[in-house]
């Protein structure tokens, strides 16, 4: 970039040979400098990065992916460090847009939309996390695994932390990329390595409960996400994903009495969330009441969804008034 306010670009990787190039291009035109963290590739992935003018920088990996993004900060000399997975291509992005991102003097950080695909091509999920922010020694990830910057940041300033209009499209949970490199099971390791040290951390329960979930391990991911319940207040950012994905993870079990239990309690705490609504309309067609079933998704049908796609919500609302004779 030509302006005085420098942006560095932080990542960390192990063999994304495939990935890393497209990602880097994505955002070359935005930084200034670019600061790879490698944790063992036994592919071309430092020569992909060289390649795109980086500066690659080898870490011994101790299962601690807030470790490794730190080490990063500290080889980073920008005024604002941007932070990507291999795995991500950011949205194109107006340059003036971007540039008064980083003259805003009020400003420390900004979230980002985080925009995940399954292999249909089709939008999954969309999550809010801190991708941009002021290149300070005070501001630093915390958390084994799904690493986050924005406490460092919060327990040093009160406010300056927006919004950004800014888009990152994640493909890592494609099931080809899932499976090339084996990251359940990596990311199984890390949990548990950092549970053990802390057992009664829930976002580490819920973390692993998302692991098993998504290896079709239903029954132990409920555990998990029980099990984090008990240690959340219901003021935590994902504290709706525990409820959720424990509603999803109990309807596939066929778990009826508990599944009721959990939407009953949750949508005293969460009335406007629209997927415990959705299961609460599929719990309902299971047990023939359609008119149920038309009464909760009918509102909520256009709305985001972590469970389910739009079509998919629509389908089930179609069938729902054809078997109630309407």
């Amino acid at each position: 970039m030509s302006s005085g306010v420098k942006v560095s670009l932080c990542m960390i990787v192990k063999n994304e040979e495939t990935d890393i190039k497209a990602c880097i291009q994505s955002v070359k035109n935005l930084v200034d400098e670019i600061v790879i963290v490698d944790t063992g590739s036994e592919d071309k992935t430092r020569e992909a990065a060289i390649g795109e003018g980086a500066m690659v920088h080898d870490y011994f990996w101790n299962s601690n992916f807030a470790d490794a993004r730190n080490f990063g900060l500290e080889q980073a000399n920008g005024n604002w460090i941007l932070v990507l997975d291999a795995d991500e291509r950011l949205d194109d992005i107006d340059g003036v847009y971007f540039q008064s991102l980083l003259e805003a003097g009020d400003m420390e950080g900004y979230y980002f939309t985080i925009r995940s695909y399954v292999d249909s091509n089709e939008k999954v999920s969309e999550d809010y996390v801190v991708r941009l922010f002021r290149n300070k020694p005070e501001y630093r990830f915390s958390g084994a695994i799904h690493e986050q910057v924005i406490g460092s940041i919060k327990s040093n300033v009160e406010n300056g932390v927006g919004f950004a209009n800014i888009t990152v499209e994640h493909y890592g949970y494609l099931s080809t990329k899932v499976t090339a490199k084996n990251k359940q099971k990596r990311n199984v390791e890390v949990i548990k390595k950092a549970l053990a040290d802390n057992p009664h951390d829930p976002y580490l329960l819920y973390s692993l409960g998302i692991e098993y979930m998504q290896s079709e391990r239903l029954a132990e991911s409920v555990q998990q996400f029980e099990t984090a319940l008990r240690f959340l207040t219901g003021g935590e950012g994902y504290f709706s994903s525990v409820v959720v994905r424990l509603g999803v993870g109990l309807l596939r079990l066929n778990e009826q009495a508990k599944l009721t239990d959990v939407l009953e309690k949750g949508l005293i705490m969460l009335p406007d969330n629209s997927d415990l609504h959705l299961l609460k309309g599929m719990q309902a067609f299971l047990n023939n009441e359609y008119e149920v079933t038309i009464e909760e998704v009918q509102p909520i049908v256009e709305q985001q969804s972590e469970i389910i796609t739009e079509q998919g919500a629509r389908n089930l609302l179609g069938n729902a008034y054809r078997l109630a004779g309407r």
